[in-house]
């Protein structure tokens, strides 16, 4: 019986464990630091501006402290497509977006791509 019993809270404990993945739009909440940012033209733009921080607010707003200025917005993530639209206008590819890391590229012919770490 004891084996039993083992088995089946192995089996839920699994249930839980695979259940509780973050989707993107959960995942990208929090402060991020730039470490990377580049144009379409090949410019790397850490050497032009003073990129610092991008916090992802879970309430759909962003702000982002590039040099001296904030720009602020909304932002909406789509979980299937794995995108991220900021201001309604721009969307972006999510490249990659883990616990740490989070690397983005605009679709626009014109992109933009940036990195970030947590």
């Amino acid at each position: 019986m004891k084996r039993y019993t083992f088995f089946i809270m192995l089996a839920i404990a699994g249930f839980y464990l695979t259940s509780c993945t973050l989707e993107p739009s959960d995942q990208i909440v929090g402060t991020w630091t730039w470490i990377y940012a580049e144009n379409s033209s090949g410019e790397d733009l850490m050497n032009t501006y003073d990129y610092n921080t991008a916090i992802f607010f879970s309430d759909g707003t962003y702000d982002f402290d590039i040099g001296s200025a904030s720009h602020t917005g909304t932002y909406l993530v789509d979980n299937v497509e794995e995108t991220i639209t900021l201001d309604g206008v721009g969307v972006w590819d999510l490249i990659e977006l883990t616990n740490s890391s989070l690397k983005m590229k605009g679709q626009s012919e014109t992109w933009y791509e940036w990195h970030f770490d947590r």
